[in-house]
């Protein structure tokens, strides 16, 4: 929990684990029919109260509320799971995940994104870690580190031959969690490897890469070995745009 107004000093030991169990004291709860139903929790300023309601909403969000509004510094589930990370930072006056010092947080809690927002969607960001967490005003508050090294500009993928956040390229999660080399299966190329034992439920990596398409790949001058090293590259054969095959 995190109750009280009183200020805390920035704790620095066990960071992850003091943010998983404030996370999980907020309660997925279930109506009469067992339809999901999120409660979420507001405190309100004048009453130094939390007002509770429920929302059929899957993006949880936890913040003051200001007349119907949200405001000021907020967390909000990226979806159903916290697999899908979270959002923090102060909101714009409309009550929106939208500026320039958002932080998208990976699941670990100890990653994450710092940088533009608008409405929750990246624009750019630099990688951050966080070091140190306290309660302030009800309201867990995360103490962030720079990372020097890679320092690489993150930006959202839009080109359309590509999927997930980032098609191209490891992001920080990822670089941490995995890494590629030769495979240890005969004649398979290279092989994704961990860097860790995972445990139940927890995010290896998020899916992405580049959409592959039909006339990529079956190009009549290739030779059998070629078409063969291709495919151990292949994910999937996406809808070929000209035709409409797959």
């Amino acid at each position: 929990s995190c109750t009280g107004k009183h200020r805390q000093s920035w704790n620095r030991k066990r960071v992850q684990q003091q943010l998983e169990d404030w996370l999980d004291s907020f309660h997925l709860v279930r109506d009469g029919q067992g339809v999901g139903t999120v409660q979420e929790q507001y405190y309100e300023r004048a009453s130094g109260k939390y007002l509770k309601r429920e929302t059929s909403t899957s993006r949880k969000t936890v913040g003051k509320l200001s007349g119907s509004v949200l405001q000021g510094l907020a967390w909000q589930w990226r979806g159903d799971h916290s697999i899908d990370g979270f959002l923090y930072g102060r909101l714009d006056r409309m009550g929106r995940f939208t500026g320039s010092d958002i932080t998208f947080l990976y699941p670990d809690l100890l990653t994450g994104l710092q940088g533009e927002f608008i409405n929750g969607d990246l624009v750019e960001a630099r990688e951050v870690k966080v070091i140190g967490e306290r309660c302030k005003a009800n309201m867990k508050q995360l103490l962030f580190q720079k990372v020097e090294k890679p320092k690489i500009l993150w930006k959202r993928e839009t080109l359309l031959n590509r999927f997930g956040q980032f098609g191209r390229a490891f992001d920080p999660h990822e670089r941490k969690a995995v890494y590629v080399q030769e495979s240890s299966i005969l004649s398979a190329g290279e092989g994704l490897f961990a860097r860790r034992n995972f445990k139940d439920e927890q995010l290896v990596s998020y899916f992405g890469g580049v959409k592959s398409f039909r006339n990529e790949f079956w190009a009549r001058n290739r030779t059998e070995a070629e078409t063969r090293e291709d495919f151990t590259h292949l994910i999937g054969i996406a809808e070929d745009v000209e035709t409409g095959e797959e």
